[in-house]
């Protein structure tokens, strides 16, 4: 059996003003897993993420880490700091959260570069990854010229430079083109058949289905409403729809209006076969 890389025990968080995010969250993510959170908008999904992250820390319960506390005291030891960062990556959903430096090859080259990575390999990362989602005609580009889905796909690629066991990416797929999509989700599984633990949250539920090998979902009340495999889950059409998963679809023809469950997805590859080359007659 593996080991838990986190486990959380009855942990709530809640803002300022007191609005809750999470209530009494009770879970644990195992190494090597691919793991979905889903919901509703402001069930609970970002603030986990940031939790799992160290971005924040539970106000009630508790949360640990690679069998230590995820909590303030700790990380606020730099030494356990930086253990920490080395083996936790986090993909923002809002990608100008993470884009910051002058050029985008400056943003790929930050994390390891502060994390003592030599510099010779540093430029090895980012040279793989840039080539693997299609960025070298952006490295040199400032953040701020770039579309949307440009922003996400350096986003992702800052956070693989880092190369940590652990990637948490928080709506991996919003704003990025079909064809990113599927790089992504081929990055993502080769990442997993290296041993890397990832979790993720989103709304695209051919993600879910395609990616995860667990699935936690939160209800609009932010405490956790079923966990299972995703067969399990995405079966449960009823159960979709009433945690805002699904939708009903309209359309109209000519004859009529008609209308069924409908959740988005991104459509899966189509291969090819290869043509035969035609051979002489002899």
């Amino acid at each position: 059996m593996a080991e838990n890389i986190y486990e959380l025990k009855d942990v709530s968080y809640s803002w300022v003003d007191g609005r809750p995010a999470l209530d009494g969250v009770s879970l644990a993510i195992p190494s090597g897993k691919r793991v979905a959170i889903i919901g509703a908008n402001g069930s609970g999904k970002s603030t986990l993420l940031t939790l799992l992250d160290g971005l924040a820390f539970a106000k009630a319960g508790s949360l640990t880490a690679f069998g230590a506390a995820l909590d303030a005291k700790a990380l606020g030891r730099p030494d356990l700091q930086r253990a920490f960062r080395r083996r936790v990556g986090y993909v923002f959903q809002n990608s100008d959260a993470q884009l910051f430096c002058p050029t985008i090859r400056e943003d790929l080259e930050f994390g390891p570069l502060q994390l003592d990575v030599a510099e010779g390999e540093v430029a090895r990362r980012v040279e793989a990854i840039s080539r693997r989602l299609g960025l070298g005609d952006l490295l040199e580009r400032p953040p701020h010229e770039l579309s949307v889905g440009e922003k996400k796909k350096a986003a992702l690629a800052s956070t693989f430079t880092l190369e940590t066991e652990v990637l948490l990416l928080d709506e991996p797929t919003a704003g990025i083109d079909p064809q990113t999509m599927r790089d992504l989700v081929d990055l993502l599984q080769e990442a997993h058949a290296g041993g890397r633990t990832i979790v993720f949250a989103t709304h695209d539920l051919h993600l879910v289905e395609e990616l995860a090998d667990e699935v936690h979902v939160f209800g609009r009340d932010h405490r956790l409403a079923r966990s299972g495999t995703p067969e399990e889950i995405l079966t449960d059409h009823a159960f979709l729809l009433a945690q805002n998963l699904v939708h009903i679809h309209v359309h109209r023809h000519a004859h009529g209006v008609h209308q069924h469950e409908h959740g988005h997805a991104i459509a899966p590859v189509k291969k090819v076969p290869a043509r035969r080359k035609k051979g002489k007659r002899g």
